[in-house]
């Protein structure tokens, strides 16, 4: 079958577009937007760029910059509007889709290459990174992060030894937009930022006020005011000025380059860049004039006014009607601000709080989830996030997978918006198309970080990709656990710090599987054809076996696993696998055999509104919540969900374990059975394998002869329930390693209630 990913998962590609109405049409993002960005051509850049870790920012008059975060410069200043995002995942569900589109005209920014001048004179705007891939050594520069104030950003960075805040904005000067950064530079050692550049202009530069700014100006070697003139088709001329720096900070130009050094300082100074362009030389020395002192913006990261008021909802709970009910915590899909709520990822505060992530770059948090749902309030906590597809709450600190960076959102004021958008690791660069997701998050017992991070939408060999990548606890290294996954859209951490993660059928992976993951290991993706054509990369001859494997009607687009805690009654404690694509959860029912891991999965009778990727363990009640979300291939009914799966008392016989033995396979259930409806009669088996090959995807074929397609039955000698009237032990004479068994049961429990499962086996070793 072939399949396609999105959302994390690898799903059926569907013609053209899925038909949505534009929930996210319209939606106002907040004052940034993180998300790669491809800048046209224009007179002054004629090279297109690709920004992979790029923020828009929404300016004051009608005007926008980009931030490149990984190389520290602005690549773009526009007037005329912000950003275009109805072409993204962000707004609807689209395949191919690109980044948001500047909207507006180019004024002025710089090529690709660091913002800031490197500590080799001889090397100070020579791109130091391998490739042009990831962010400047940290020695040079290393981002920080940003802060929010109201609709003010705050960009934070460090330049060698020096603390930078860097605010940009923009003012409207008669027809004459002028873009400003305002910036708050930290004591220590002399530093240059790039201001502007341009290709092919000569500039100049003068001492004083802008009315120095003259076209027959030829210029000092430095001075406080600058321009570049470009001998394009308008003649366009770019200037800057220094507003309130010190007697020593100096503009300087080199190769149609503008670049400001500060002095060494034994502290914090304040000042601000002025940047504007057009061709009246007369109107751009007013425009410069009319720009203001600085303000200390350091004033502005300490935590700025609250702005979006809190919504309730109502949930609704489920009927009683087995073992475990299904409740709906009601999302705040109508807000004030066209919020489009598609729940990724969630988790819990230690007062149990729960906050979620949306695909749109939202942060929720709701209060007030009782056993009752009656009223819910919701807290819009963040926006403008890199689809941030994993949550994890440590310390009660709030942690996001994003594609950008791993992030920690503080709230500085408790006023429960977040002010602080911190670059806590930033180690996994982006491949710019729209299906290179970063998926999911948890922590060990040490404290340490892992991320999903997988290969299908990148070239072969691209850094931190097709792997599960563990960070430290400080944030400060990461490293490569695993390796040779297409797209582990979900990762689990369980007992004893069991890594687990689940792989999405396609190129290299014939079905879903379900592994265990361990370092040093390989899991059997070798690439994306669409990036290596004919000539397969080298690879391993053979590929560690998952857990188990699941077919497409178990699990045709996975999510994450999970703990059961001790309160959930008959699956207390039980290994867990939701299903995006089903909308549901599977039981997993491992088992080591040696070194070796193996079991099966058999879903469970549960059902949900959307395509569940992430499930938490409320430590406030002991119940399962689940969060997912509707895009391709998935049963899902809405957009998105947030449910819990209540234990409501009732006792059943659900399957709880499954061992091999030889010759015999053994089958555990939660309660007793009716030895009377345990029988041959009760029990059926059939098995088959899958190819592993860079086509997408596998048939069935036959573990007896494999050129032949579907499934091999299989002959069972005998089936007997054990004395303690929970173990099924069927005997199968040639029992052997296969990748799928499936075994069909059909018992009644001791009350009377019919038990009917298939349980999807794979067996790696007989004892």
């Amino acid at each position: 079958m072939r399949t396609f990913i999105l959302l994390l998962t690898a799903c059926v590609v569907i013609a053209g577009e899925v038909k949505h109405p534009p929930q996210g049409q319209g939606m106002p993002f907040g004052p940034a937007v993180h998300y790669f960005v491809e800048l046209p051509a224009t007179e002054q850049q004629p090279e297109k760029q690709t920004i992979t870790k790029a923020v828009s920012v929404r300016l004051s008059a009608n005007a926008g910059a980009l931030f490149d975060s990984e190389t520290l410069r602005y690549a773009a200043w526009w007037a005329g509007g912000y950003v275009d995002l109805t072409g993204t995942n962000i707004t609807r569900w689209v395949q191919g889709a690109g980044g948001p589109q500047i909207v507006g005209s180019i004024s002025a920014g710089s090529p690709m290459g660091p913002g800031v001048a490197g500590p080799s004179t001889a090397k100070a705007w020579s791109d130091p990174r391998t490739q042009g891939i990831g962010d400047l050594p940290s020695a040079w520069g290393k981002y920080l992060g940003s802060f929010r104030h109201g609709d003010r950003v705050v960009f934070h960075y460090r330049i060698g030894a020096s603390e930078i805040l860097d605010a940009p904005d923009a003012l409207q000067s008669g027809t004459t937009t002028v873009f400003t950064r305002t910036l708050h530079v930290g004591a220590g050692p002399a530093v240059t930022l790039l201001v502007a550049e341009a290709t092919n202009a000569t500039g100049a530069i003068a001492v004083g006020a802008p009315s120095a700014m003259k076209v027959e100006d030829t210029g000092d070697a430095e001075g406080t005011i600058a321009w570049l003139d470009r001998s394009l088709s308008q003649g366009t001329r770019t200037a800057a000025r220094i507003v309130g720096a010190p007697a020593k900070a100096r503009l300087a130009i080199h190769a149609g380059r503008i670049a400001v050094t500060l002095p060494a300082r034994k502290e914090a100074l304040h000042l601000t860049i002025a940047l504007t362009t057009g061709s009246d030389a007369a109107a751009l020395a007013t425009a410069l004039a009319t720009v203001p002192a600085p303000t200390d913006i350091s004033a502005w990261c300490s935590g700025g006014p609250a702005q979006w008021p809190a919504l309730t909802t109502t949930g609704k709970r489920g009927a009683d009607n087995g073992p475990y009910a299904v409740d709906t915590i009601t999302l705040p899909t109508d807000n004030p601000w066209k919020s489009w709520i598609r729940p990724i990822a969630h988790d819990f505060f230690s007062d149990g709080r729960l906050a979620i992530s949306t695909m749109s770059g939202d942060v929720w948090i709701a209060s007030g989830i009782d056993d009752g749902l009656t009223t819910i309030t919701w807290k819009r906590f963040a926006t403008g996030l890199f689809e941030p597809l994993g949550m994890k709450i440590v310390d009660d600190r709030l942690f996001v997978t994003c594609r950008d960076a791993l992030t920690r959102l503080d709230d500085l004021n408790n006023d429960g918006e977040a002010d602080a958008y911190v670059a806590f690791n930033r180690d996994i660069p982006v491949w710019a198309k729209y299906n290179d997701f970063t998926m999911d998050l948890v922590t060990d017992r040490a404290g340490n970080f892992y991320i999903a991070k997988g290969g299908h939408g990148a070239p072969v060999g691209f850094p931190q990709h097709a792997t599960i990548v563990k960070i430290s606890k400080d944030g400060s290294r990461s490293e490569a656990v695993g390796a040779g996954l297409r797209t582990p859209s979900g990762i689990g951490m369980g007992p004893g710090d069991l890594l687990t993660s689940a792989d999405n059928q396609g190129h290299w992976v014939p079905v879903c599987r379900l592994d265990v993951i361990r370092p040093g290991k390989w899991y059997g993706y070798v690439g994306n054809p669409q990036f290596y054509g004919k000539d397969v990369p080298k690879h391993p001859a053979t590929y560690e076996p998952p857990l188990c494997w699941m077919p497409m009607t178990a699990d045709n687009c996975p999510g994450s696993q999970v703990w059961a805690g001790d309160k959930w009654g008959p699956l207390s404690g039980a290994m867990l696998h939701l299903s995006y694509g089903q909308s549901t959860v599977l039981a997993v029912l491992p088992e080591k055999v040696g070194d070796t891991w193996q079991g099966g999965v058999v879903t469970l009778p549960l059902k949900f509104a959307s395509g569940i990727m992430r499930a938490r363990v409320n430590p406030t009640d002991g119940q399962l919540y689940v969060s997912g979300l509707k895009g391709w291939q998935t049963n899902a009914s809405v957009d998105g969900c947030l449910q819990r799966v209540r234990f409501t008392g009732t006792d059943a016989a659900l399957p709880v374990g499954l061992t091999v033995k030889k010759g015999e396979v053994h089958l555990r259930f939660s309660a007793p059975l009716d030895p009377d409806t345990v029988n041959a009669d009760s029990v059926s088996v059939e098995r088959w394998n899958y190819t592993w090959t860079g086509a997408y995807g596998s048939a069935d074929v036959s573990a007896a002869d494999p050129e032949k397609k579907g499934r091999d039955p299989v002959t069972i000698s005998g089936v007997r329930l054990e004395a303690d009237k929970r173990t099924v032990v069927i005997a199968i004479p040639d029992l052997k390693p296969v990748m799928q068994q499936a075994i069909t049961v059909k018992f009644a429990d001791a009350t009377g209630e019919t038990v009917k499962f298939t349980v999807y086996q794979t067996i790696n070793v007989v004892p």
